[in-house]
Order: structure tokens, then C-alpha cells, then sequence
């Protein structure tokens, strides 16, 4: 009897810094089966999530990518859609304050790379990888 891989995902990365989309996107290629998709700003990031429909979103709020998570969460086409935080300097009350938001998780940057693919998916209740 063999063991049923988990389902194949798609993540959508959205963030300003075309360094760490490019870390981020390798990271979850090496170590998942998932597709991924990045997009360097907040309008193309939304445009790509109302047409695509990914599993789960990978945002980066740096001041200027809070105004597209409020964008995604109030279009009917992406509103459901799980979105995780990308956060520099994270406090404890920093991981209430973005649930209460309606943000998915957080994670913190820097990344560890290695493991980045396990924290989405326990955050987002996905069997282990």
C-alpha cells in the first residue's frame, strides 16, 4: 500500500522585493510539489489573485501592501481567499492584532527557508508535507 502524496497547491507571493520573492518561490519549489506564482506589486498581485484563485496568499505588509490586503479582502472573487503575513520584527500582540484583521498567520522575516513550507502549511491546516 503506497501513501497518497498531498494535493498539489498554488501560492501566490506577493511582495515589493524582487530578492525575496525570488527566495521565497525557490524555497517552496525545492520543497513541495506546489505551484508558485509571484507578483511584485499590489495591483498585479491582485489582478493575479481575482484570475488565478490560489490556495493561499503570501503578502509581505510593508506599508504600501496593507492597502492590498484590504483591496483582496474586499473583492467577492478573493475575499476567502487565506492570506498569510510576511512581517519584519514581529511582537507577540503583532500575531492577535493581523487574526484580528482577518490575516491567516504570520510569518517572520527573515525567512528560514527550509522549514518556510511546513509553517504555511501548519498554518493553513494542510497535512504534513
Amino acid at each position: 500500500m503506497t501513501a497518497t502524496p498531498p494535493p498539489a497547491r498554488y501560492i501566490l507571493v506577493i511582495d515589493p522585493e524582487d530578492d525575496l520573492r525570488q527566495v521565497i518561490a525557490l524555497s517552496l519549489e525545492i520543497f513541495t510539489n506546489w505551484t508558485i506564482t509571484v507578483a511584485p506589486a499590489g495591483h498585479e498581485g491582485i489582478s493575479l489573485a481575482r484570475s488565478l484563485q490560489p490556495d493561499a496568499i503570501l503578502l509581505n505588509i510593508s506599508v504600501r501592501e496593507v492597502t492590498t490586503f484590504s483591496r483582496l479582502k474586499a473583492h467577492p472573487q478573493t475575499q476567502s481567499l487565506p492570506i498569510i503575513a510576511l512581517v519584519y520584527r514581529p511582537f507577540p500582540e503583532d500575531r492577535a492584532r493581523l487574526l484580528g484583521q482577518g490575516f491567516a498567520g504570520a510569518i517572520a522575516l527573515p525567512l528560514d527557508t527550509s522549514t518556510l513550507h511546513q509553517r504555511i502549511a501548519d498554518i493553513l491546516g494542510w497535512a504534513s508535507l
